[in-house]
Parts: structure tokens; sequence; C-alpha cells
């Protein structure tokens, strides 16, 4: 985990991770994944965990060996001269709390308190330890803890101020320590950044001073006083000053001068302590603090456009808008930035264009626009890249975020917008298709004239007729045309015809995107026929495979029905497994109307062995799609069956979508899971 952390920190930023002090808590919890206990890091595999049991909270093993692992990862990353504190360790366990007869009681905890004391102080090791520290393996540490009751390990009662045992032998440890006087100087330094988070973004680089004020304190953690320098360079600071002994006086705050900050820049605010190392004393890594405040600027390239414009036949310039921004500290002065054109593969097609980028605020922004002239010929695929402060005069916070990379598509793309046809079924004689179709370019760049076709094809697509090709004019980008191509429709005594569209079918024109340039669409042969009050009417489809008798009186008025064949693919299943499907409606006066057939109509339809291939012959029947509730079957009180000739019929008495078929049944696996009896 900490070196994902690391890592991911050198990544960012190309450069280790600053810690001064390494900080972590030294308890032995139980390491299982999502579960009671420690659990374990994110970003790592949970088997990375340990499962330390119960009653090894207070191994002395483990205890050490975890520390010597953490020195050596230390070491590994180049960090043993780095402090390592312990700041929190100690038995969590209740001592009330029972686990296969085992408990932590007061002497316990007590006896393992002293034996880690033990280990930090006496124990050395130097091939990972600390070298300033005589290579122990940590500096400092706190015991879990000083009153808190609801785990175990508490020195003191805060209710009744009385030591508990752990406090009694913490105070009796402590006691017998030796008494040997030394200095121990621990500096620290408080700034208030805040005047910098309230620059406003009208502010300008010129002129700018921003004062931040400072304090600083030196203790001393030891019993013996001493006289010592205390230095902050930064701030222009040197004194020296007596520091009391431990508990012999107050804390010697410091008043410090303030920072006064008139230009963009790094700062290391520094209080050292005896900088001269003048004193004796066992533990300077705590003798000095420094803050370090970036108030540099960082300009952002955070949103980029492009555009041809003007548009039309004669475009040819680029028109190139971004946005910058300053997510940094300090105010930025004008810098210039610069526009480099490539081709797709990386070549250079112009020379760098420089644009003018103005000072800009913290936390302001500002929109640019500029233009490059494509080259001839234009109407390609480009790339683009941006650079603010192409000059790097800024020192700023990040410099990868200067530059962004475009890829300007100033191609074309044709493609068809809109279809409508109509068609007049083949009979005795050829039919005929009428087909209009929109034709539009939704690129960024014109068109020259290309050539379209058009193909018709059964529905296993054999090719009926020849392609037919068609020009289509030149188009502006954002411009359509509209255009009207007339097929025959040979008999070929089926339902359905394939339709084939493709634009520039030559592969004249280099387009953004060559899928939308075709369509197919499948065209059912629409059959009517007009009934009228006191006659008998037939309706047969294209392929003669349904056939519709209408009785004597089915309408009360002259009705025009048109059946349309309805391709089983787009239909909805809902329960149905549908084979042959059409729509019935009804017209008067060119005008749809509702209507109930009454008496019934009669359907008869044949089919062919492999249209019900997989499916149970005497449970094939006719289905009505009623919206929302699914396929519906029809009942009909005269249907017939001829298995040996592979025909039904049956009757409706209502318009809509009907479909012959066979009920969908959806078997699910029971999976029993025993308890083995």
């Amino acid at each position: 985990y900490l070196d994902i952390v690391w890592d991911t920190y050198y990544q960012a930023y190309n450069t280790t991770m600053p810690v001064d002090v390494w900080n972590i808590h030294a308890f032995i919890l139980r390491e299982v994944y999502n579960s009671w206990g420690a659990s374990t890091p994110p970003g790592v595999d949970p088997s990375c965990g340990i499962a330390y049991p119960f009653d090894e909270s207070d191994n002395m093993t483990i205890f050490r060996d975890n520390l010597i692992a953490f020195r050596q990862w230390m070491k590994d990353k180049g960090e043993q001269n780095k402090p390592l504190i312990i700041s929190e360790y100690g038995i969590l366990w209740p001592s009330w709390f029972v686990y296969d007869g085992t408990s932590y009681s007061a002497a316990r905890v007590s006896h393992f308190m002293t034996q880690t004391f033990d280990l930090l102080l006496y124990e050395t090791y130097p091939d990972v330890g600390y070298p300033a520290d005589d290579y122990r393996l940590v500096q400092a540490w706190a015991w879990y803890s000083l009153s808190d009751t609801y785990y175990n390990g508490n020195l003191f009662n805060p209710n009744t101020h009385q030591l508990t045992l752990m406090g009694q032998t913490f105070a009796d440890y402590v006691a017998a320590l030796s008494e040997t006087p030394y200095t121990d100087l621990a500096a620290h330094l408080w700034l208030d950044a805040e005047p910098l988070a309230t620059i406003p973004p009208t502010a300008t680089h010129d002129g700018l001073t921003v004062t931040l004020a400072t304090a600083g304190s030196v203790a001393n953690l030891g019993k013996q006083p001493a006289e010592a320098l205390v230095s902050a360079p930064l701030l222009g600071y040197d004194e020296v000053l007596s520091i009391p002994a431990r508990y012999e006086g107050d804390v010697g705050y410091l008043s410090l001068p303030s920072l006064v900050i008139t230009r963009a820049g790094v700062y290391d605010l520094s209080l050292v302590a005896d900088p001269h190392q003048a004193i004796p004393d066992p533990r300077r890594w705590n003798n000095g603090v420094t803050i370090t405040l970036d108030v540099r600027p960082d300009l952002v390239i955070s949103t980029t456009g492009w555009s041809i414009r003007p548009p039309g036949v004669l475009s040819g310039a680029l028109a190139i808008t971004l946005t910058a921004v300053n997510e940094g500290a300090w105010p930025t002065p004008p810098v210039s930035g610069s526009i480099l054109l490539s081709n797709a593969v990386g070549s250079l097609l112009l020379a760098s264009q420089s644009f003018p980028v103005p000072g800009i605020g913290v936390g302001a922004a500002v929109t640019l626009v500029e233009e490059l002239i494509l080259p001839d010929p234009a109407g390609a695929l480009y790339q683009l890249a941006l650079e603010l402060d192409s000059g790097h005069v800024l020192d700023e916070l990040d410099e990868g975020n200067n530059r962004a990379t475009i890829q300007v598509d100033a191609r074309p793309d044709l493609l068809i917008a809109d279809l409508q046809w109509s068609a007049r079924a083949p009979t005795t004689a050829d039919g005929a298709l009428t087909v209009t179709l929109t034709v539009a370019n939704q690129g960024a760049w014109h068109t020259c004239p290309v050539s379209g076709v058009i193909d018709l094809s059964n529905t296993a697509g054999t090719l009926l007729l020849p392609a037919q090709r068609f020009p289509i004019p030149a188009l502006d980008a954002g411009t359509q045309t509209i255009l009207t191509q007339t097929s025959v429709l040979p008999t070929t005594g089926e339902d359905f015809y394939r339709l084939g569209l493709m634009v520039d079918s030559d592969q004249v024109v280099e387009e953004q995107d060559e899928g939308n340039n075709q369509m197919q669409v499948v065209i059912p042969m629409v059959v009517t026929t007009t009934l009228s009050t006191h006659t008998v009417g037939v309706l047969t489809s294209t392929s003669s495979n349904l056939a519709f008798e209408f009785p004597a009186g089915a309408v009360t008025a002259t009705t025009e029905i048109r059946f349309t064949p309805l391709w089983v693919p787009d239909l909805p299943r809902g329960g149905w497994l549908p084979v042959a499907a059409f729509r019935l409606a009804a017209y008067r006066n060119g005008q749809p109307i509702s209507l109930t057939f009454d008496p019934p109509i009669t359907v008869t339809w044949q089919y062919t062995t492999a249209d019900i291939a997989q499916l149970n012959e005497e449970r094939l029947g006719l289905a009505r799609w009623t919206g929302s509730g699914g396929w519906k079957t029809e009942s009909c009180a005269t249907e017939q069956r001829w298995p040996e000739q592979n025909r039904l019929r049956t009757c409706i008495q209502l318009l809509g979508d009907y479909a012959f078929g066979q009920q969908s049944q959806l078997y699910l696996p029971i999976v029993l899971k025993g308890n083995g009896a």
C-alpha cells in the first residue's frame, strides 16, 4: 500500500514525497478484508493481510518484527535518516473480554507496556535504525491511552482521577530512568496563509504585496536549561534566547516578523533552534521546522474548441478557441502561446504560430480565439498542439498542464439523414418503388459532386435488379439535398423487398465516418382491397401465404382494407414466437377508422415446413398485439387445421397487428442446496 502511495506521488510530481517525520500506529490488529479488526488497505490484494489471533496482541516478536520491517521499507526508499514516531499503540481489548479462556488483565497489559519501553529505549539496529538516535528503531512514542476507559491500557481513571495499575507501572518505570540532565530543544512555527487565498482575481502581478503573519516557539523537553540561538533566515530573525528546563518556565513564544511576498516563487520558511549545534542535544530532529509555501502561478488550458470559419465551399480558416485559467497562487504577467498544426501522422504542416496571452489573476480565466489558414488542399484530419507560456517565462506549479493536443477533423461527412418511400406492389405486372432520400453533409468541409447507388434484393439477399446509380451534388458543410429515385419492383411473389442505399459509393470523398453512408431497409408489399356492404371480398398477400375472406355484411359502408406484412425480426416477443405477421387497417375517404368485423373474417395461413422448424405444429395459433398487455391468443370457433397441407385457418373481428406462431415458454433450472442428508 505504501509503495503505491510512494510511487503515485513520484509519478504525479516527478520527485520523492517530502516527509519530515514518519508516523505510524503499532497495534497488532487482525487484518481481514471487510471484517472486524484493521481490515486491509485500499488498492491491494486483500490476501496480503495477516489474521493475527486474539491472544497475540501483546506478542513482542510480532511488535519488533513489524517495526524492523517498516524501518527496512524506509531504508529502501532512502528515508533511513528520518525519525520514526509511533503516535499510538497499546492493547485495545477490554479487560472484561474473554476469548477461548484468554483475556488481557491489567497486569498483562502492564507487562507488555514495559517490554515495549525496553525495546524502544535500549535496542539498536545499525542496519536499519535511525543514525542520529544511536540506531534506535523509534524516536518517540505515545502509549494508548491516557484516560480512555472504553478500551484497555488507560493510565488513570478520568472520573476518580486515580492511577490505574498501568498508570502506576508507567510512573514507576519512568521514575527509574536515568536522571542525567540534557537539553532537548523543539521548535514550532505557524504561518497564516489565508491572505493568499483572498487575492482578488482582478489583482495583477505588478505591485502586488501580500503580508503573512508568522509566529513561533521553542520549548525544552529536557531538564538542562540552555542559551540558544534561534534563527528564521527568511524573516531576518536571529535571537539568542534563554530557554528554561522542562516544567521550570513557560514555553518561549517568539514575536516573529511577518513574511512579505512581492513576487511569485517557492518560499521555505524555517525556524531553527541552535542552528550551529553549539549545545549537546540528543534529539536534533525536532530542533527545526520548515513550512514550504508555493506562491507560483499555474496556467492551465481548461477547455478547447475549434470550428471552420466561415462554413462554405471557400472555407479555409480554422478558428481555435481555448480557455486559459490561472490555478496557481499568484497572478501571471502577459506571456505568449503557440500553435502547431500537423497532419494525422505528426508531420508539421505550418510553422509555429504565436499568440498573446494576457496577464491572468489568481483563479481567473480568459477565453482566447486564434485563427489558422489551413493548407491547400484542406479538408483532412489534423493534429493541433497548443501551449501557454511557450517561451517558458514563468516559473509555474506544473508546466505539464500548459499544453493540450486537439484532433481537428476538418473532413466532410456525408450521411443519409432521412428516407421516405412509396411502393406499388407488383401483381401480374411489375410494380414501382419511389424513394426520396435526404443526403446531408454534417462534417466540417465541403464535398465535391459524387455518386450514389440504389439496389433491390429479396430477403435472402439475392439481387433482383442491377444497382442503379444517381448523382449527388457538391454539398457545403452543414447543408443537405433531397433526391428522388424511382425503381421497378419485379414480380417475385414475396411480401418483402430489401432496399440498399449508399452515398459516395465510389469512395471519392475522405470522410469523418464512412459507416453512415449506407442504409438498408425492408420494404413490405402493401395490398389493398375495397369492400362493399353486401359483397364478399378477398385479399391475398403478394406471397399468397396469407388470404383473407370478408363475408357479405362485414362492413356497413364502402371501406378500403389495407394489408401490410410485418417483418418478424422487428416484432416484440412478449411471450409469443412469431412466424408470419401482418397489420390490418381500414380507411374511409382516405382516413383511418376503427372497425369490428361482424360477422368475423377468415384468415388462412399457408406455411412451409421450414417456417415452423423447431415448433410444435399442434400448438400453432394466431395472436394479437395488445400493447402493454403483450400478445394475446385469438380464439375462433371455426378454426381448422390441415397439418398434411401445412395450412391453418382461423378468424378475427378486430383490426390491428397479428402474428401466427406459438406461445413461448421459458424453462429455468432450479438448483437445490442440500444439507447433506
